[in-house]
């Protein structure tokens, strides 16, 4: 989300403090020009960067007025990097008792690595020397969740398959290229998610060609729909009673312990203990017996 800082004649909304390679990040700018003769601005950025290959580009897509069509000049893409330019400046004319709105587009480098960032100072002022503000705007490469499609039931296959795959494409590139990284930083494969997984990943473009012609791959969610947000996968480190499920009369085999691998079924269930009350049925013993839920396989449901 951006965050919006307001003055009496000036305007700015800042970007996302954190962004991923390739994302176009949008701010807006907003100058009333409080006199009634018309005045001239000038809007000054210089950028400091990290970021570990000194060769990436931040680009500046567009910087023009809102409400009309850009001029070809406003469109045309300014390169910020550590070895090329670091400043940028803009200067133009406002009415008298007319506010005029700008966007500036910045896109990220598609190469960046993760910690990489841009730090920008916005100098907003006008040419008689009568306002000027500074707005400082800090953005940080970070790596992003995406969705992968797979053949149900082979989720964990295909998260195998691209953590090799990933290896030894980084191997390839490593000797060409002394900064390569893996791709691939974690993978999530929850049980209970049949026919996708997640996957933390520095680039999304490139999975696909690292898992070209892979078996039972079957894509990337379009990142366009949006990453996952990290909030969402909360629910599956989520401990869950063992309980979670059981229900009275159920159908179970013991997996654990003196008992293991003898039929019974569910009597009762201990919520609070996380134990089940089972009742053999294949031996002479009619005692029933505590186990923990953990130690018990259902065969079937008490339901059927």
């Amino acid at each position: 989300m951006t965050s919006q800082q307001e003055f009496d004649w000036v305007q700015f909304s800042k970007p996302n403090e954190k962004a991923y390679c390739g994302q176009r990040l949008e701010f807006d700018l907003s100058i009333l020009n409080r006199n009634s003769e018309k005045r001239s601005f000038h809007v000054k950025l210089r950028a400091d960067f990290t970021q570990k290959d000194q060769d990436l580009s931040w680009e500046f897509l567009s910087f023009g007025p809102l409400n009309r069509k850009s001029t070809a000049a406003e469109t045309q893409p300014i390169l910020l990097s550590p070895k090329g330019e670091n400043s940028m400046e803009k200067r133009f004319e406002v009415e008298g008792n007319l506010r005029r709105e700008f966007q500036m587009v910045l896109e990220a480098p598609r190469g960046a690595y993760s910690g990489d960032s841009i730090s920008m100072n916005l100098v907003v002022s006008s040419d008689d020397g009568s306002e000027k503000m500074d707005f400082p705007v800090r953005v940080e490469i970070t790596p992003v969740i995406i969705v992968v499609r797979t053949n149900v039931g082979k989720e964990f296959e295909v998260s195998q398959n691209l953590i090799n795959a990933d290896r030894r494409d980084y191997e390839e590139r490593m000797e060409t290229y002394p900064l390569a990284q893996k791709e691939i930083i974690s993978v999530l494969s929850p049980y209970e998610l049949k026919g996708y997984l997640y996957m933390e990943v520095m680039h999304p473009d490139r999975i696909a060609l690292i898992a070209k012609k892979m078996r039972n791959f079957k894509g990337i969610i379009d990142p366009e729909k949006g990453f996952v947000n990290p909030g969402e996968l909360v629910r599956y480190f989520e401990q869950k009673p063992s309980v979670t499920g059981i229900q009275l009369g159920d159908f179970v085999e013991l997996t654990k312990g003196p008992f293991k691998g003898e039929k019974a079924r569910i009597m009762s269930i201990d919520q609070e203990k996380d134990e089940v009350t089972v009742q053999f049925v294949e031996s002479a013993m009619l005692i029933p017996v505590k186990v923990n839920a953990e130690d018990i396989r259902i065969l079937d449901s008490g339901k059927s």
